[in-house]
């Protein structure tokens, strides 16, 4: 029998069920909300546009760079000491940003909280799957998407009225909660399904482990499949992302109803976008438990489809409420489309021990499509215009669409024989 747990780690958990650990983790992490930050850094601090930039940027460069070996991290490792340290990293990262006023610090911790982030993004779907299995992972995931919703608004309504008198009193706030995360992992995670690379048959030099998380993903065509539309996928995330704020203030407008000012416009649109979240994470639990893995990759490109049609809406549209209505779509797509991809994903790993570096290599993957084709959409839309930039994105989505088809058929495929 494998040695279950790192042995160098000092700190023994009371174990706690591991699903119970991932809803509370999943509902601590989503309590800080970045809209807080920025509202400080730019009304409190007075950060220029290219200090934001510089912020996204660095936090990117931090994924591009360190979200792959990270994951091998965690294969090596143990997956809770990965996350550990990731989730104290994060808080910390939050917390200071929330107490120091300078522009250069605030990058630099910005740049620390992405590369923190990148411990955790690929171990905690790998620890999950190894201590509950396979089979139960597709619905603990779905119901986990619906548990993170909760914590959103939670903290977005408990931050901004802290806000009211603090913003940095809810910017701390919102680090001591991704402490916390740090603690439960520390306390009451257990990690009794974890086999050390070392240990599972083979080397346990990063470089060794890396290959062979390589390898997994090209023994699977549905893998390779998943994972190339991270590609197109991260510069239409990025691109939307980046200028749909502008888009509405720039060329839209927004309803004029009363004398809301345009933070409190955003604001209600990411809870209503929550919500609606939350309400269509209950469709595809059930789709999950009816038709399996087959039926989430079925109902992935159905959401991808929605998502670019919905940014193509957007940035053609004149309308202030169908402009509404389709970022809504966005969100509503993208956010499940998350869990399902985990799910579609997760079924075609065949060995554990690899398990979170080719988690985080879906990561990297998006990550390089945001910077590359973010900044060549940008490009674009400096040019020509926000609209150009967002049909741009919607139409560099496609080939994603045609990935997913073929990761379903070659399921479709293996189900019967």
């Amino acid at each position: 029998m494998m040695p279950s747990r790192p042995p160098f780690w000092p700190v023994r958990a009371r174990s706690r069920s591991p699903v119970r650990v991932y809803y509370a983790l999943q509902l601590l992490r989503h309590l800080p909300t970045s809209l807080v930050v920025v509202v400080h850094v730019v009304s409190d601090l007075h950060l220029g546009p290219l200090d934001l930039v510089l912020m996204g940027v660095t936090m990117q460069a931090a994924t591009v760079l360190c979200e792959l070996p990270t994951g091998v991290i965690a294969d090596i490792f143990g997956r809770r000491a990965s996350m550990v340290l990731g989730f104290f990293g994060m808080g910390v990262a939050w917390l200071l940003v929330g107490l120091v006023s300078s522009a250069i610090t605030i990058i630099v911790l910005w740049g620390l909280y992405g590369v923190a982030q990148t411990l955790v993004s690929g171990a905690r779907e790998a620890w999950l799957a190894d201590e509950i299995g396979e089979e139960r992972i597709g619905a603990v995931l779905l119901v986990g998407a619906r548990v993170r919703y909760a914590g959103s608004v939670l903290g977005l309504v408990g931050q901004l009225l802290l806000g009211l008198v603090s913003l940095r009193a809810a910017i701390v706030a919102g680090g001591l909660a991704l402490v916390t995360c740090g603690c439960v992992c520390l306390l009451r995670m257990p990690e009794t399904g974890f086999v050390a690379a070392g240990t599972a048959g083979g080397s346990a030099r990063p470089l060794v482990v890396l290959r062979r998380g390589c390898s997994v993903v090209r023994a699977s065509r549905v893998a390779t499949a998943v994972l190339v539309a991270q590609l197109p996928l991260g510069a239409v995330a990025a691109t939307f992302d980046r200028l749909r704020e502008a888009h509405f203030l720039s060329d839209i407008g927004l309803p004029r109803i009363g004398d809301l000012d345009p933070l409190i416009w955003f604001g209600m649109l990411w809870l209503l976008a929550m919500c609606l979240g939350f309400a269509g994470t209950g469709m595809v639990i059930r789709l999950e438990a009816r038709g399996g893995v087959l039926a989430v990759g079925h109902a992935l490109t159905v959401l991808t489809v929605i998502e670019l049609l919905a940014l193509l809406a957007f940035g053609l549209t004149g309308s202030t409420w169908l402009a509404l209505g389709a970022v809504l779509a966005v969100f509503f797509a993208r956010d499940l489309a998350g869990p399902a991809r985990t799910i579609m994903l997760n079924a075609q790993i065949t060995s554990s021990a690899v398990r979170a570096t080719v988690l985080s290599l879906s990561g990297q993957v998006q990550a390089v499509g945001q910077v590359v084709g973010g900044t060549a959409l940008g490009l674009i839309g400096g040019a020509w215009g926000i609209r150009a930039a967002l049909v741009g994105a919607a139409v560099t989505g496609i080939p994603a669409i045609l990935l997913y088809v073929r990761g379903a058929r070659e399921m479709a495929r293996v189900k019967r024989g």
